[in-house]
């Protein structure tokens, strides 16, 4: 594929999640009872904002374009949600830029550690790749490091969710949805063959849900386990949609021994919709 129809297929992509963006801020029922539209919306400004995390990452282009990147993904996180509501009251919109800013940091978080540790991941074009690298394993020490995290992830959970305050539901949301993302793009650009983990990725994402409406429950969230469940579903769907997509492209997510050492004709094409 030549680097102008990348950069062409790149520029559609993200011109239709903007227009799917706008018309799921359009399909949001006023009403307090759930709706496919609703979900549907709620599950899009999830996926959108995992994907801007994962590209400010990953990206190879220069700190001060990702930092653009990231400020314009967030302004347009946050005017859907003038477009979802006939009306934003000044606190409302305080809490949709809060939802938004964090529901970015769970899969910007997870890329940075695995692109600043071993394995050191980061994003590469398939026909740049050089012999020296491996391929990612799953060892023990990573296992026992991310139920630990997740322990403790739990346990900042179980402290935030008897704070009845709006700030502690963006929080819980953001960081229980928000890690949908890395998972999708873990299962996506990293193995061989895609369609099977993409498809375990939004089977093992659905019961992710699970986890919001255990905690808001409790704070007067009536909304059905099986509703958080498809919204969890639906974001893992989308987001690995797109990128399958930019796979397409022919980018992967490849571990470096040492990224200074390698040869000019090794380094990847940055993927910069910005470019």
């Amino acid at each position: 594929m030549t680097p102008a129809r990348r950069r062409r297929i790149i520029y559609v992509l993200v011109a239709a999640h903007v227009v799917l963006g706008i018309v799921a801020a359009r399909l949001v029922d006023p009403q307090p009872s759930p709706t496919p539209g609703t979900v549907l919306f709620v599950a899009y400004v999830f996926s959108a904002a995992g994907l801007v995390g994962l590209w400010a990452a990953l990206s190879l282009v220069s700190p001060l374009r990702r930092l653009a990147g990231t400020a314009l993904g967030l302004l347009y996180l946050w005017s859907l949600s003038f477009l979802s509501a006939e009306s934003l009251e000044a606190d409302d919109a305080v809490i949709s830029l809060l939802l938004a800013a964090f529901s970015i940091m769970p899969a910007f978080l997870a890329a940075t550690i695995f692109g600043r540790f071993k394995p050191r991941l980061r994003l590469a074009l398939a026909g740049g790749l050089t012999d020296s690298r491996s391929p990612v394993q799953i060892t023990i020490r990573f296992l026992f490091c991310f139920t630990a995290a997740f322990a403790g992830l739990l346990t900042v959970y179980d402290f935030v969710g008897k704070h009845d305050s709006d700030v502690a539901v963006t929080f819980i949301l953001s960081f229980s949805l928000g890690w949908i993302g890395w998972v999708a793009a873990s299962a996506t650009l990293v193995p061989k063959r895609v369609v099977l983990p993409a498809l375990a990725a939004i089977t093992a994402c659905a019961p992710v849900g699970a986890i919001p409406h255990h905690y808001l429950v409790q704070q007067g969230g009536r909304e059905p386990v099986h509703v958080w469940m498809a919204l969890a579903a639906c974001q893992a769907a989308i987001t690995v949609a797109t990128l399958l997509v930019v796979r397409l492209c022919g980018y992967r997510l490849v571990p470096t021994v040492d990224a200074s050492r390698e040869s000019p004709a090794a380094v990847p094409d940055s993927l910069d919709p910005l470019a």
